[in-house]
């Protein structure tokens, strides 16, 4: 089934299968003043006993664990940072087969059952809309190549984890990915340890037209961010970058900083790597964030990072980004290092450090979170900052930390 919201009113999209969205109001990628569609194709198993589908973001299915009877528990406690990784796992259960087809698929030279059906689909998509029933369509069209580049990419979305596990070839997979003139990209590649030697190459073919990724490359054996990050920085469009590498055995990422600062209109940074043990240093990421002249979220997880003993550089350049050339401030700052090393000396001196850069450091929020019994879930502004350390010391009297 296929649906489309041609009036920028909310959709909903077989809410049996779990499929409700209301993001119909984003706007075409090929005319900004059109609402853009929502593509889903729904298939069912070999037997019937059950459907499954690509659909264009995450779904309900995708939020919510299923009760005895098979229906959707919305009561149960959920994380979004799970939504895109339980995506990936559900359109993997689409035929294989199908996807191979959908690889390949050619808008020009498809059939139809009536074939004047066919000349009104492919005149009205090369935008001869003035034609008459029996006008042949033009053999070839840039509109044409566009669809079939999109529709082939949702394919192959589908398709990459699943044949990456299964040991199957990708360079099909990766070239459609390559073309797709998509602006969004949710793909999780948790646990999949074939991904370790496919990342460089699936980093480099990712699309320029996107604008915002979610990626999640949990519980994989990179040493460094060389594995991976080469090719980021040619994302020159991007404006939100979401990159989960929790439980990894990383010990660098001096090649994922130096992509970052190259991401000049990046506006939203949510980096987990949290549980990375072997990780004892994170400088040259306060140098990118500098650089990212559009920046206005900011969401740094590094807990459990025990060897991670000092991050005065990180501190340097958030302070530097504030009061430097560019006339922005951070909306929110959100920073996790629960039981990293930190010493209570570098915890303080970060927190003093944020406290003195009052011009015109005034994020819309700060999160702070050093240690379980010092968190500072919410404040204001500096001054509030400021105020909410003084009345949440350290038992120990000596130690300012939240």
């Amino acid at each position: 089934a296929t649906a489309s919201a041609s009036d920028g009113k909310e959709l909903e999209i077989d809410k049996e299968a779990g499929s409700s969205r209301s993001d119909a109001t984003k706007k075409s990628q090929t005319d900004p003043e059109r609402p853009r569609c929502l593509y889903d194709i729904y298939t069912h198993s070999g037997d019937g006993r059950y459907s499954v589908g690509l659909t264009d973001g995450v779904v309900a299915a995708d939020m919510y664990p299923r009760k005895n009877d098979g229906s959707l528990d919305t009561d149960a406690q959920t994380f979004e940072s799970n939504f895109n990784g339980m995506q990936t796992i559900r359109q993997a259960n689409f035929p294989q087969e199908l996807c191979e087809k959908g690889l390949s698929i050619c808008l020009e030279t498809a059939e139809a059952s009536v074939e004047m059906d066919r000349k009104k689909i492919l005149n009205f998509v090369s935008g001869n809309i003035n034609a008459q029933e029996d006008d042949e369509p033009p053999e070839t069209h840039a509109s044409y190549t566009y669809i079939n580049n999109l529709l082939r990419s949702k394919f192959a979305i589908a398709a990459y984890r699943r044949r990456l596990e299964e040991g199957k070839d990708v360079e099909n997979v990766r070239n459609a990915l390559s073309e797709a003139p998509i602006e969004d990209l949710q793909l999780s590649f948790h646990g999949t340890r074939q991904f370790k030697e496919e990342a460089p190459l699936f980093t480099k073919s990712l699309p320029t037209s996107l604008k915002r990724i979610d990626l999640k490359f949990t519980m994989q054996l990179f040493k460094t961010s060389a594995e991976f990050a080469k090719g980021f920085g040619r994302l020159q469009r991007l404006e939100s970058f979401k990159l989960n590498c929790s439980t990894c055995t990383l010990t660098s990422c001096t090649d994922l900083w130096e992509e970052i600062a190259k991401l000049g209109k990046l506006r939203d940074l949510d980096l987990n790597f949290s549980y990375n043990q072997y990780m004892s240093s994170i400088d040259g990421l306060g140098k990118a964030i500098v650089e990212l002249g559009e920046l206005r979220f900011l969401k740094l997880n590094f807990s459990q990072c025990s060897n991670i003993t000092s991050i005065e550089e990180l501190l340097n350049g958030i302070v530097m980004f504030q009061r430097g050339k560019y006339d922005t401030s951070l909306r929110l700052l959100d920073l996790n290092f629960k039981s990293s090393g930190l010493s209570e000396e570098s915890r303080k001196r970060f927190i003093e450090g944020l406290c003195s850069a009052t011009i015109p450091f005034k994020p819309t929020r700060i999160h702070l979170n050093f240690e379980p019994e010092f968190q500072l879930q919410s404040v204001t502004n500096i001054d509030d900052l400021n105020k909410a350390l003084r009345s949440s010391r350290c038992p120990c009297e000596e130690c300012v930390v939240s």
